[in-house]
């Protein structure tokens, strides 16, 4: 029986690197396997569609669920898995000491829908106070300014969502342009006298 071929794409990681170099297989399966960095690769499935099977953000996936084509087919498999509360992190001077402080505040977010932000402000509405929708969003390249978004988002009107394009919100949240960041992946200006932790101890928290 032929094997049936498939595109997939997975993020460079220990747990999809043995799906490249074949110490694991898939029966009746002939593989292309491509690895990238998780973001790029989330984008460049969500704007060109090249893959037929591939990791995927979960709120995206939700997204699409509200389309009459559903293009996807969810499985559930999960090779990424963090707990976010270390990936939290405010200005020294925001006066920030909890979550729901940051009612007003500005939060970095380099992506709306990034699964990461979602779980965030899941949790500190239901458990810490914060309701989602207080906080001013501002959206933009972590490391680098960014023209405008990676792939496309859906921003509901409830939420106040603004857009910096020539900043990083690295530098930002250590300049004190905005108060806080939520983040997949610790900022560059983190740790220093301007930027920290919201919880010192993430696993304790």
């Amino acid at each position: 029986m032929s094997s049936i071929p498939l595109r997939i794409g997975v993020s460079d990681s220990d747990r999809m690197r043995p799906l490249l170099d074949r110490q694991v297989t898939i029966a009746g399966v002939e593989p292309t396997v491509e690895l990238m960095p998780v973001q790029a690769l989330f984008n460049r499935q969500l704007t060109t569609h090249v893959f037929d099977c591939c990791e995927f953000p979960l709120t995206s996936y939700l997204r699409t669920l509200e389309s009459a084509a559903k293009p996807y087919v969810a499985v559930p498999v999960f090779p990424s898995r963090h707990f976010r509360f270390s990936c939290v992190f405010v200005n020294t001077g925001s006066g920030i000491g909890k979550p729901s402080d940051m009612a007003g505040k500005r939060v970095g977010i380099p992506v709306f829908d990034m699964a990461a932000a979602v779980w965030l402000r899941g949790i500190f509405e239901e458990r810490y106070g914060l309701d989602r929708t207080a906080p001013i969003y501002v959206t933009g390249g972590l490391e680098e300014a960014r023209r405008g978004d990676e792939h496309p988002q859906y921003l509901p009107a409830k939420f106040r969502i603004e857009r910096v394009t020539d900043r990083s919100l690295a530098d930002l949240l250590a300049e004190g342009g905005i108060d806080a960041l939520y983040t997949a992946r610790a900022p560059s200006t983190w740790p220093s006298a301007k930027v920290e932790r919201l919880f010192a101890d993430p696993i304790a928290a």
